[in-house]
């Protein structure tokens, strides 16, 4: 009798064995190979977002790198003609060098004869332009604006003084933050007061 229930008891182990084995395969097993499955996706996915931040991070320095260069871009292109700060920009040249500008033309067209699409404006030097411009004209010049994208501003200016400060303004306007090309030039000598005088013909640009 004690043979036989120890086989009997033998016999229940190794069933119970068998049947943890099956449950095993069948449910422990496949949840294990599914999880896995998902864990080598997420290190996937991971990985793959690392390498996304690298390149972000690497074009993030990039772009700090040229920012220097496009701010200056910025200015010396900025949207449209930006009178009142070419205005200021030419001033400052001129004062500079001791030298009065008593007055500028700036054709936001583009055209190069001095027509009527121009517009003569006095400089600070001499005459400060009354501010009466109403909503409906500053309507008008956001629509100029958008339409001149892109077209060459011309200044028209004639200026007087001595051989150095002259030489010096030009310098000055090579050397302007906002990109300027002298585009004609007239050199004489002003016959009742024996100075140097100079017409200019500028172009200048906006985005």
């Amino acid at each position: 009798m004690k043979a036989s229930g120890s086989t009997t008891s033998n016999t229940v182990a190794v069933i119970l064995t068998i049947g943890v084995l099956v449950l095993a395969w069948k449910m422990v097993l496949p949840a294990y190979y599914d999880h896995k499955v998902n864990l080598d996706d997420l290190t996937a996915e991971v990985d793959a977002a690392k390498a996304k931040l690298e390149s972000i991070e690497k074009s993030k320095s990039e772009l700090n790198a040229i920012k220097p260069i496009t701010d200056q871009l910025l200015v010396a292109v900025p949207q449209g003609p930006d009178e009142p700060d070419l205005i200021s920009e030419l001033e400052a040249i001129a004062v500079k060098n001791n030298i009065v500008i008593p007055s500028i033309s700036i054709d936001t067209k583009g055209t190069e004869g001095g027509d009527n699409t121009g517009s003569t404006t006095p400089t600070e030097s001499n005459q400060a332009a009354p501010d009466t411009a109403n909503q409906n004209e500053e309507n008008v010049a956001v629509t100029q604006s958008e339409s001149s994208s892109g077209t060459p501003v011309i200044i028209t200016l004639s200026v007087s003084g001595n051989f150095d400060n002259l030489n010096g303004f030009m310098t000055g306007l090579e050397n302007s933050v906002r990109f300027m090309n002298i585009i004609g030039l007239t050199y004489g000598t002003d016959t009742e007061t024996g100075d140097l005088t100079l017409a200019l013909q500028i172009q200048a640009y906006q985005r």
